[in-house]
């Protein structure tokens, strides 16, 4: 009977340094596969952050205006040309040979004082014309003359009335400051024109001397 002595295996160091070397060349397999891992999710991570950040701008991004049209500084419209006016100077008629400037002189308003206006009356019977001039706005509702006559003997002028039969009041029954209206323009008139060549005024009735 033989009996067979089982020694234990005893493991060579090249094959001992092979699977070292093996383990090792799996390790690095394994960290390279990881790295391989860590880069691609990297690189995929930095991909995903560029369009975030992409897209995040974009969303803070002013939306484009649409382009305004160029407005230009209008020029002003061209003012209308214009044309200089020619002023139509009414040149004054040359008086008529046939009249004479007079001074008329009118009792105001307030009854103070005498108003001067020039005027030209005829040539012909000149101080009856303008005796007429003056008495035109002394007449009223209730007092009117109808005529008058005028005598001048050496320089003095005597004016006789004639009052209108339907006035109701007569040459004595007029205020103060009528009589002056009359008889004061009258007086001043009459002397105030050395024309007329008077001195003096004296005032009738009908041939009754009045005392004004």
């Amino acid at each position: 009977m033989k009996f067979f002595l089982h020694s234990k295996k005893t493991v060579s160091p090249l094959f001992q340094r092979g699977l070292a070397n093996s383990s090792q060349v799996s390790q690095r397999c394994k960290g390279l596969q990881d790295l391989q891992t860590f880069t691609s999710l990297k690189s995929q991570g930095i991909y995903l952050l560029l369009v975030f950040l992409i897209l995040l701008s974009g969303c803070q991004s002013t939306p484009n205006e649409a382009p305004r049209p160029s407005v230009s500084a209008a020029s002003p419209a061209p003012s209308p040309t214009v044309q200089s006016a020619r002023k139509v100077v009414n040149k004054p008629k040359p008086p008529d040979k046939n009249t004479l400037p007079v001074t008329l002189y009118q009792l105001d308003n307030q009854c103070n004082k005498f108003v001067p206006q020039k005027v030209r009356v005829s040539k012909t019977k000149t101080l009856e014309k303008t005796i007429g001039r003056v008495l035109e706005d002394l007449d009223s509702d209730d007092f009117s003359l109808s005529g008058y006559r005028v005598n001048v003997k050496k320089g003095v002028a005597t004016i006789d009335f004639r009052i209108a039969s339907g006035a109701k009041r007569q040459l004595k029954s007029l205020s103060n400051c009528e009589q002056l209206a009359l008889y004061g323009s009258l007086r001043k008139t009459l002397t105030g024109n050395k024309v007329l060549k008077i001195k003096s005024v004296q005032f009738t009735d009908r041939g009754q001397k009045l005392k004004p």
